[in-house]
């Protein structure tokens, strides 16, 4: 009897350690070749899931589900469809190694074209044309340019300032009741 109940406890030890992992990261600092500047608070964030299959501590494409970055979202292969085609041609990331990855998707509809591409450690490119109407995100990365990691969710400056103010108001309150 103990030794089922032991192996049973291994066995979903074993089913929860190869679990689907979220990661969120983002980088800070670009050069905006299109203002042709370099922007130390500009941000580009994403996540990823993927599941450590080999327990190497480090994630593969194989071992990608889904990748999001700014305005990126794809799964871990090449495919085309009637209204254009995504391909994720690399994947890495490992905490020693760092995040790497290059995609490209490209979408059109009879009104709208939109084309993301991102080479890590190079460009992020996001390019939306409607009716003749262009909107381009032209970013370069530069040796200012820094990873942020977490397995938690990289808040917006908006989400520190809504928290501020609610501890702000909470102090507040406090200073009422006391006085």
């Amino acid at each position: 009897m103990k030794k089922a109940l032991a192996a049973a406890v291994l066995g979903m030890l074993a089913i929860g350690s190869a679990s689907a992992e979220v990661v969120y990261f983002g980088y800070q600092g670009f050069y905006d070749n299109i203002a042709e500047a370099f922007d130390p608070e500009r941000w580009v964030t994403g996540r990823f899931v993927a599941t450590d299959v080999d327990q190497d501590g480090a994630y593969s494409q194989n071992e990608l589900s889904i990748l999001e970055f700014g305005k990126l979202s794809i799964g871990n292969w090449c495919t085309s469809t009637t209204d254009g085609f995504e391909c994720l041609t690399g994947f890495s990331y490992g905490p020693d190694t760092g995040l790497n990855f290059h995609a490209i998707t490209l979408e059109e509809h009879p009104d709208t074209s939109t084309a993301t591409g991102v080479f890590i450690g190079q460009y992020y490119q996001h390019i939306v044309e409607a009716g003749g109407n262009f909107v381009f995100v032209d970013l370069a990365w530069t040796p200012e340019t820094r990873l942020y990691v977490s397995t938690s969710p990289v808040p917006e400056p908006a989400t520190w300032a809504m928290l501020g103010t609610g501890l702000a108001g909470l102090l507040l309150a406090r200073r009422r009741r006391a006085g």
